[in-house]
């Protein structure tokens, strides 16, 4: 086996700046969502949440794998011709089937606004279709600057610029009483086209020397196998993501898929953490599988699904014991109906947390074909549950749906990983952290009922959660694990 250099120390700082990037990114988003809910009231909002969704599903088909593609074959490499032709492929394939995909909406907006049966939504698709183009690309951009690890550059492209560009504009608005959803699309297409120039110079930045170049058909023909490989393995997680709101649009209201909205918007707190782990494990996964080196594989990604665990859990007690206060305090009374569905994703949340980024993981180490044959099978089995619920149960239907679903995809790629991997996840650590968990989930649902919706009221709620956890996760000695992983001792 080839040795490599590894300092998990650094390792840990690349985490935390990716963590605290993302999760300040990923809190503005969330800031703006909930000022757009407020403002413009659930029937309006549930409108703009259906092109939204029309725009991710759309970026999850353009961005074609591209963007891990480009970790894949250029993490820890020197710049060279080789490099340079990789890079040149990336942007021009990104560019021009985007192109295509956003022009295909752009130009049968009235159809598809009529698949949804809502002849409003054909106003603003064109504007969406030009949003989208930009996210796809910003998309691409973040991941080419990932290749060297420049994180702080990929924050601010794919996560920090827009959001709070997005926030600054959309307050602006409503100043001088000019909030309507075609202006708040027009505000979008700056907030995007901001860090797409922003992208274009960290690239030169990162890769002074880079040119856009032609190259083989042998480079091209192995660019686009592995990515359409990356591409298949992922998509159907993904779409999972969002299915669910595509059905709630098509068999519910605006004003329910408004309020279902603010259910998925309020775990995203959850995912925000995993995800920036993701965006720093998928470059070192990468290397470690190149270099045949497992242990390093088995340590970290262990190591991740721990810090996950410290970070995540408590919010996970604190949205399930706490959801009507909490969606009341932040998206208003009107949308209060959401916490049975909160509730719900808050299980799929816990189950996602234990299991890791097993997506990532899996993709990293060449294992794309059977992640994306599991993904298939239960994004089929999501949409079986979602025709068959949601006429029934409405939006708690769609929580049924995609919790059950998310859980068993997550469940199934954690025994594939340890299959093929043998990296065996729920060892003594992991025990006495998930029962750190269960104590205190149960110590404050006794409690909840002494907390109100004010905004003093949630602040220490939470902050007991907290507390009463890591004193557990303290006393259990969880985490001189890390400390000796972080320290290298044995």
């Amino acid at each position: 086996m080839k040795k490599i250099t590894f300092n998990p120390i650094k390792l840990l700082q690349n985490s935390f700046i990716v963590s605290f990037g993302t999760i300040i990114g990923r809190l503005s988003l969330v800031i703006s969502q909930i000022l757009l809910a407020r403002f413009l009231g659930p029937d309006q909002y549930g409108l703009f949440i259906l092109g939204w969704t029309i725009l991710r599903l759309n970026g999850i088909f353009s961005v074609f794998g591209i963007d891990k593609t480009v970790i894949f074959l250029c993490s820890g490499k020197s710049f060279d011709s080789t490099l340079n032709q990789n890079l040149s492929i990336a942007i021009i394939l990104s560019t021009l089937i985007s192109l295509l995909s956003c022009s295909l909406i752009y130009f049968n907006s009235i159809y598809i606004s009529m698949f949804f049966s809502s002849i409003n939504l054909n106003i603003y698709l064109p504007s969406f279709a030009i949003i989208c183009f930009l996210y796809i690309l910003n998309q691409i951009l973040a991941s080419i600057t990932r290749v060297n690890n420049q994180m702080i550059f990929s924050l601010l492209i794919k996560d920090l610029i827009q959001p709070v560009v997005m926030i600054i504009l959309i307050l602006l608005l409503k100043y001088f009483d000019l909030l309507t959803l075609q202006n708040v699309l027009n505000i979008l297409i700056i907030t995007f086209f901001i860090p797409f120039s922003v992208g274009i110079f960290f690239i030169k930045k990162t890769f002074p020397k880079f040119l856009l170049i032609s190259f083989s058909f042998g480079k091209l023909n192995e660019f686009v196998k592995h990515s359409f490989s990356a591409f298949t393995a992922g998509i159907f997680s993904m779409l999972m993501l969002w299915v669910d709101r595509v059905m709630i649009g098509i068999y519910c209201t605006n004003s329910d898929l408004g309020v279902y909205q603010v259910a998925t918007q309020s775990t995203m707190i959850v995912t925000m953490f995993i995800a920036s782990l993701s965006m720093a494990m998928s470059p070192s996964i990468s290397k470690f599988y190149k270099d045949l080196n497992y242990n390093m594989i088995e340590e970290y990604f262990i190591a991740t699904v721990r810090w996950s665990c410290y970070i995540c859990f408590p919010m996970i007690v604190i949205l399930y014991t706490n959801s009507q206060n909490f969606i009341s305090l932040i998206y208003g009374s009107s949308f209060s109906y959401a916490s049975d569905s909160l509730k719900i994703l808050s299980i799929a949340k816990f189950v996602h947390v234990i299991c890791g980024s097993v997506g990532i993981l899996l993709v990293m180490t060449n294992n794309n074909k059977i992640w994306f044959k599991s993904t298939v099978c239960f994004f089929i089995i999501n949409i079986l549950f979602n025709f068959y619920l949601i006429p029934k149960f409405g939006i708690i239907g769609a929580a049924i749906s995609t919790c059950i679903s998310i859980s068993l995809l997550f469940l199934f790629g954690r025994l594939i990983i340890n299959k093929r991997l043998k990296i065996s996840l729920y060892n003594h650590a992991i025990f006495k952290i998930f029962i750190s968990f269960i104590l205190t989930f149960f110590i404050i649902n006794h409690l909840a009922t002494f907390f109100g919706a004010q905004a003093l009221s949630l602040m220490l709620f939470s902050l007991l959660t907290y507390a009463i956890f890591l004193i557990l996760i303290f006393i259990s000695k969880v985490y001189k694990i890390d400390y000796n992983f972080l320290y290298n001792e044995k």
